[in-house]
């Protein structure tokens, strides 16, 4: 295993022909590479595609921080008639954050992978970008086209994709074998529902009768990109970004429930509308009755309604081994964070108000103490290990 973090690479093919080929290397990291003194990172890269030759037998590649070029060279130089001359080796693709040339404050497009079918024995490909990968029909084009061809793929991590629509999710499919998920954009995946009572507004007569009995299908099976999720049967770890959860939100327990070996669930950027109590009763009930194998649960939350929604879910999932909850939260100078809840008015009734703390004078919101939320939490969940990670 070659490891570069903080080395400064002045001669790229030195490189190559005296430690990566002598060696045989099967592992190089070249995370957090030192640049040279006036010289960006595409400077620092342009001369990358000089040690392509040596990659040939490395099965693991690891970038922090590069320029698309670099994976379009490595991408570009696989395909190749010649079984000698591929990468037929490589398993293992990461690229921490990937960004263009031209345009390094702004999104990416993720047409730098259009070759990636031709590394036929790639298991784990992980690619994020900061300022997130843009969304559109060529994109999910290649994606489709890309993931019909790598049916070894076990690992698909790509958090930060968005804007694509229900349908662009339909590269899911392709990843039938698929063990671990991170994927990003998850907010758009309710939109089915919005469309289904646009439909139903417009029709007459029978076809309305026909439409309500979709509908009660829809409660039964999974739609739209849940559908495609939920063909993921052998999944072990999934991790969802930009959830929403609202009351069409029972898809996202159905597509759940297809997944029996699934031991760790992440659910990021979460947000949780007023509606959605149903939802979250089935969500529960899901966890703590169909995924038998589950032992891991975070989720992340920022807003107060969904800040005390969850703080009750929690409560009722006795049957996890680890329960991490990263939640925006107020840290003073003491050290101490706070958290903001929607104040329960119910409970606010029944007390007359007394010893309720408010933010910014808002009637509306309590600020709770995190070692206090972190202790109740821990008294329910005795054989339960509870993290609540401050945002």
């Amino acid at each position: 295993r070659v490891c570069l973090k903080g080395i400064k690479i002045v001669d790229w093919l030195k490189l190559g022909q005296n430690i990566i080929e002598p060696n045989g290397t099967l592992e190089i990291d070249f995370e957090n590479i030192r640049c040279s003194p006036n010289s960006d990172l595409c400077e620092t890269w342009r001369n990358f595609s000089s040690i392509i030759d040596f990659l040939r037998s490395v099965k693991h590649l690891k970038f922090g921080t590069i320029p698309t070029f670099v994976i379009e060279e490595l991408l570009n130089a696989a395909v190749t008639e010649n079984c000698y001359n591929s990468f037929s080796n490589l398993e293992t693709l990461v690229a921490k954050n990937v960004f263009e040339e031209e345009t390094k404050t702004s999104q990416c497009f993720l047409n730098f992978l259009e070759q990636i079918g031709f590394l036929p024995n790639l298991t784990t490909l992980h690619v994020e970008c900061k300022q997130g990968f843009a969304g559109d029909e060529s994109s999910a084009d290649l994606l489709n086209e890309a993931f019909a061809t790598l049916p070894g793929l076990r690992t698909l991590i790509i958090p930060c994709i968005k804007g694509f629509t229900v349908e662009q999710f339909y590269f899911l499919t392709k990843l039938k074998n698929l063990e671990h998920l991170e994927i990003g954009s998850c907010e758009s995946w309710t939109a089915f529902q919005a469309e289904t009572t646009k439909d139903n507004d417009s029709q007459k007569g029978g076809e309305e009768a026909t439409e309500k009995k979709e509908l009660q299908t829809e409660i039964v099976e999974p739609k739209g990109a849940f559908k495609y999720l939920s063909e993921l049967t052998k999944l072990r770890k999934l991790k969802l970004v930009d959830v929403l959860i609202d009351e069409t939100s029972n898809q996202l327990s159905m597509a759940l429930q297809k997944m029996p070996e699934l031991t760790s669930l992440s659910l990021e950027s979460v947000t949780i509308s007023p509606e959605a109590t149903e939802t979250l009763d089935l969500l529960c009930t899901t966890i703590k009755s169909h995924l038998h194998c589950l032992k891991e649960f975070t989720i992340c939350t920022d807003d107060p309604h969904t800040n005390r929604c969850v703080f009750e879910l929690l409560k009722k999932l006795d049957n996890l081994s680890k329960i991490t909850w990263k939640v925006g939260a107020l840290v003073e100078d003491s050290g101490e964070c706070f958290v903001q809840f929607l104040k329960d008015r119910g409970a606010e009734s029944e007390t007359e108000g007394e010893n309720l703390d408010l933010t910014n004078g808002d009637d509306n919101l309590e600020m709770m103490d995190m070692t206090f939320l972190s202790e109740m939490l821990q008294v329910e969940l005795a054989s339960t290990r509870v993290t609540i990670v401050p945002q």
